[in-house]
C-alpha cells in the first residue's frame, strides 16, 4: 500500500446548485445500498448499538481512522499530522483538503514516518463541515477521530479508551467553558423523548462509522440545500439523540492567524458562535419535528451510560490515565422543555445553574486534579457523601506499588477500591502515610494489585468538603 492523493472530478457548483445536490443525493443513495439496506429501520438505535458492540471482536477494528480538515494552515496541517501518527491506534490519517486553490501532496506536508499511511483528498471545493463525514466513510476502520488543524491533540489516548467503554455514543473533549456551555446546549423534551445536546468536534472527537453512516442517511432524508450540507458539524451530535461523551480539558491552540484566543479571537469566537446559531437551531427544530412524526432515523431511547451514571471527567496530562469521579459538577443545572419555539439564546438563559456552584466549577474544574500543577485543584461543588468517589482510569490493567493523592481530605473516611473492568470493586489492604497535605496509599511490600481503575469512595454518611490538588499512581517495578 502506498501514500494516495486522491482528487475528484466533480464540477464546479453554487450554494445552491444543481450539481452539488445531484452528488449528495447519489452518495446518499449509495450509502444506503451499501450498508444500510440489508439493515431493518425500526429500531436504528439498536442496531448502531449492536453494530458498535461488535467492533470488539476483532483486534484490528480496535484502530481509528483520523480524519483532519485542511484550509489554508498547512504549518498546523504538518504538526498535526506527526502528533497523530505517533499513536499506535491511529490506523490511518486522511487529510480532507477542503481548498481547491492548493492541491496537497505528501512531500507539501513533509512526514517523515508512517507515509503509506496517510491519505489526501483534494477537493474541487469546500464542503466545509461535511468533507469530515465523507472522510470517515472512505475509512478503512470502524472508528473515526476527527480533528481540525487549528488544535493540537494532547489527550488523544484519553478520548481512545474512554471511547470503547461507550463506543455507541459520540466522545469529545473541550475546555472548561465550552463543556458548561454545551451542557447550556441541550434540548430536553420528555414527552415526544427529545434528549439530547450539542457539541463541537473540531477540538477532538471520537465516532463510530456506523453512527456517522447514519446520520447522513438522515441528512438525506431532510431536503437539506447545498450549504445546509456543509454545516453538518451543527446537527450530527444532536441528531444521535444523545448526549455525548465529553471529557473536560485544557485545550492547546496552534499559532495562527484569526485565532480565537485572547482579546479579539475571543470576539471572534462570540461572532461565529452566534453565525452558527441559526443552524443548531434548524438541526434542533428538524430532530423535534422527526420524532413526533416518529420517524424511526431519529427515534431512540437513551442509551447507557446515561449522563448520570457517566464518571470519566478529564484526561491526565501525561495522556496516561483520566480522572474520574460520580460527582458531577453541573448535575445541579436545570433544563427548560424544549419545543421548535425556544431558540439557542432562550438555552443559555434557562438552562440554568446556581451562582455559587458555577464558580466552583470554574475555579475547580476536573482537569485541575490531573495536571500535575499542586497550585490548581479540584472541588466538587458539594461535601462528599457516602458511596461517592474520585479516583483513575488507567486505560489497560497494570500492577501498581502506590497511589498518591495531594489534597484536602479526612483519609480515614475513605476506602482505597480497585477494579478491572469498572463495575466490580474490591477494596485493598493498603497502608498509607501522609506529610502535610500529601496521602501515599501503598499495598504491603510482598503484596502489590493488578487494576485498571482505582478509586477512594467514601464510607461514611458525609466525608466533607473534598479539594484535590492532584492524584498519580506509581507502577510496580519488577
Amino acid at each position: 500500500m502506498h501514500s494516495q492523493t486522491m482528487a475528484f472530478g466533480w464540477p464546479k457548483w453554487g450554494r445552491h446548485g444543481l450539481g452539488f445536490k445531484v452528488l449528495l443525493g447519489l452518495l446518499a443513495l449509495l450509502l444506503v445500498r451499501r450498508w444500510l439496506a440489508p439493515i431493518e429501520f425500526e429500531k436504528p438505535h439498536l442496531r448502531v448499538l449492536a453494530r458498535a458492540k461488535s467492533y470488539f471482536v476483532n483486534q484490528d477494528d480496535r484502530r481509528v481512522t483520523a480524519v483532519v480538515l485542511n484550509w489554508k494552515r498547512l504549518h498546523n496541517m504538518k504538526s498535526v499530522i506527526k502528533n497523530l501518527l505517533k499513536y499506535e491506534f491511529v490506523g490511518e490519517v486522511i487529510v480532507w483538503n477542503n481548498n481547491a486553490d492548493i492541491p496537497l501532496t505528501t512531500q507539501m506536508l513533509q512526514i517523515s514516518s508512517r507515509v503509506d499511511d496517510v491519505r489526501i483528498v483534494n477537493s474541487p471545493q469546500n464542503l466545509l463541515f461535511f468533507a469530515r463525514f465523507l472522510g470517515c466513510q472512505i475509512g478503512r476502520f470502524s472508528a473515526c477521530l476527527f480533528q481540525d488543524d487549528d488544535w493540537q491533540m494532547t489527550s488523544a489516548r484519553a478520548l481512545y479508551y474512554n471511547f470503547w467503554t461507550a463506543p455507541h455514543l459520540i466522545h469529545c473533549r473541550t475546555n472548561t467553558i465550552v463543556h458548561e456551555l454545551s451542557r447550556r446546549w441541550s434540548f430536553y423534551n420528555r414527552d415526544i423523548g427529545v434528549h439530547t445536546s450539542f457539541a463541537w468536534l473540531g477540538t477532538g472527537a471520537i465516532a463510530s462509522q456506523a453512527l456517522v453512516k447514519s446520520f447522513i442517511v438522515q441528512m438525506s432524508s431532510v431536503g437539506f440545500d447545498a450549504f445546509s450540507w456543509g454545516m453538518a458539524d451543527l446537527y450530527f451530535t444532536t441528531w444521535t439523540n444523545q448526549v455525548p461523551y465529553q471529557l473536560e480539558d485544557h485545550l492547546i491552540e496552534l499559532n495562527q492567524e484569526n485565532s480565537f484566543t485572547g482579546t479579539p479571537g475571543e470576539a471572534r469566537l462570540r461572532a461565529g458562535v452566534q453565525r452558527n446559531k441559526q443552524y443548531m437551531e434548524k438541526g434542533a427544530r428538524i430532530l423535534y419535528e422527526q420524532i413526533a412524526l416518529k420517524n424511526p432515523l431519529f427515534v431512540a431511547p437513551v442509551l447507557l451510560p446515561s449522563l448520570t451514571e457517566r464518571n470519566s471527567r478529564s484526561a491526565c496530562l501525561s495522556d496516561d490515565c483520566i480522572f474520574l469521579t460520580d460527582m458531577d459538577s453541573l448535575q445541579d443545572m436545570r433544563y427548560i422543555n424544549y419545543h421548535p419555539g425556544v431558540s439557542i439564546d432562550d438555552l443559555e438563559a434557562g438552562n440554568v445553574i446556581p451562582a455559587d456552584v458555577l464558580s466552583i466549577y470554574f475555579h475547580h474544574p476536573y482537569h485541575h486534579a490531573v495536571d500535575n500543577d499542586k497550585l490548581t485543584s479540584y472541588r466538587p461543588p458539594k461535601a462528599v457523601a457516602r458511596g461517592s468517589y474520585f479516583g483513575l482510569d488507567l486505560f489497560e490493567v497494570a500492577d501498581f506499588s502506590s497511589v498518591t493523592v495531594t489534597g484536602v481530605l479526612d483519609v480515614k473516611q475513605y476506602s482505597l477500591q480497585t477494579s478491572i473492568d469498572g463495575s466490580n470493586w474490591f477494596p485493598v489492604d493498603v497502608k498509607w502515610t501522609s506529610s502535610s497535605t500529601t496521602v501515599t496509599f501503598s499495598p504491603p511490600a510482598n503484596l502489590w494489585a493488578s487494576f485498571r481503575y482505582v478509586r477512594l469512595l467514601c464510607m461514611y454518611t458525609s466525608c466533607g468538603d473534598l479539594t484535590v490538588y492532584d492524584i498519580s499512581y506509581q507502577r510496580h517495578e519488577l
